[in-house]
């Protein structure tokens, strides 16, 4: 991982450890990383809380698919990312920014930390300061949260039934902490309505009995099973119960959530899909189209492979050479130790010509001698004479 351009936040909580950091190298775009480090013997789900400056819109936030990003959603202006933990795993999850002209000090910001324990407790950490490793007491659980920590967990309460309804789990438990909610058949309420099975005379329960201190006006009942048409006909008559008009409106608002989270989680993904379109886009601007990179290749590699010939033809005619340049030098070490023989024999040739040279000087001087006296005895007899 590249240096951080930022100063690295740590906070620890009930045994899990997370690191903060703001990256700019690792990814065509600049992230927001956070490392999980599980340090506990048993599974913990963590829900992680972190603030999106003000001027920076969803939009510009994309979570990487290999990175956790199907854990993450956007919440009003926070994102909010959710996982369960192994006991003393280590996990990496990332979010994008689209543009790199933000303060990365901005986004440093102390998220919320929340602890689930197995056996559904919950615990919340906010820091202060987190390099200071100030932590805050976990939530009593006497009821005595503060009201952001009240928001926080009923938000993921509510968030949670949306992710059962997407699921198909029907027995959704009640966010007020309730019985489970009974699956109920409603497949016939629509086309009861539109019947208009809702304008029967008499407002009946679902078993169809009048309740009590209600008088059947002697209208169409309502046939078992058609709970939609009964509870459409309720409705209209207003003679629903406050106390159950507030459990369909809680899971009317269920479903709601789902789509919510279902929508939100489309428009991270087209947000991630965006922020890699950019860099893709920035990158085939500045390198050009991936055909005309693969061309300038080819021709590169073929000129590349014409050097190659030529270098292996160059190469072949000097090892040729050096190969005869090898059988001339062997040629001439022999003409030179021949050479050297001759020389010994011209040496020694030598030596005793000058030895006759000197003999034959010698002999001349002898004869010169000689031919002087006899000069000198002939010129003394021709003067007598």
């Amino acid at each position: 991982m590249s240096d951080s351009d930022t100063d690295e936040r740590t906070i620890t909580a009930d045994g899990i450890t997370l690191m903060k950091s703001y990256e700019t190298e690792e990814f065509p775009v600049p992230t927001v990383d956070f490392r999980l480090r599980s340090e506990r013997n048993d599974e913990a789900t963590v829900r992680l809380v972190d603030s999106i400056p003000e001027d920076v819109p969803a939009a510009d936030l994309g979570f990487h698919p290999d990175y956790g990003g199907d854990d993450w959603t956007v919440e009003g202006d926070s994102a909010v990312f959710e996982h369960r933990l192994a006991a003393d795993e280590e996990y990496r999850t990332v979010y994008g920014v689209r543009t790199d002209d933000h303060d990365p000090e901005r986004f440093m910001t102390d998220p919320t930390v929340e602890i689930g324990d197995p056996d559904g407790e919950r615990s919340t950490t906010e820091v202060a300061d987190a390099e200071s490793g100030a932590d805050t007491d976990d939530t009593a659980a006497d009821g005595s949260d503060t009201d952001d920590t009240s928001a926080a967990t009923s938000g993921r309460d509510s968030s949670q039934a949306a992710r059962d309804v997407i699921a198909g789990d029907r027995d959704v438990s009640d966010p007020d902490g309730g019985d489970a909610i009974e699956e109920v058949d409603i497949s016939g309420a629509e086309a009861a309505a539109a019947d208009g099975a809702g304008e029967a005379g008499g407002t009946n329960t679902a078993g169809g009995q009048p309740r009590d201190g209600e008088v059947d006006t002697g209208g169409v009942g309502v046939a078992e099973g058609d709970v939609g048409a009964a509870l459409a006909a309720e409705l209209r008559a207003g003679d629903l119960a406050e106390a159950d008009r507030e459990l369909l409106a809680e899971e009317l608002d269920a479903d709601d959530a789902g789509s919510e989270v279902r929508l939100t989680h489309l428009q991270s993904r087209i947000s991630d899909l965006e922020a890699y379109t950019d860099a893709l886009e920035e990158f085939i601007d500045e390198n050009g189209p991936a055909r005309q990179l693969i061309e300038d290749l080819t021709d590169q590699i073929a000129t590349i492979e014409d050097g190659l010939a030529a270098l292996d033809e160059r190469t072949s005619e000097t090892e040729a050479a050096i190969e005869r340049l090898d059988a001339a030098v062997e040629t001439n070490a022999d003409d030179i130790a021949a050479l050297d023989e001759n020389i010994d024999d011209t040496e020694a040739a030598v030596d005793t010509t000058q030895e006759s040279v000197a003999e034959l000087r010698a002999d001349v001087e002898e004869i010169e001698e000689w031919r002087e006296r006899i000069s000198s005895v002939l010129g003394g007899v021709s003067e007598e004479s």
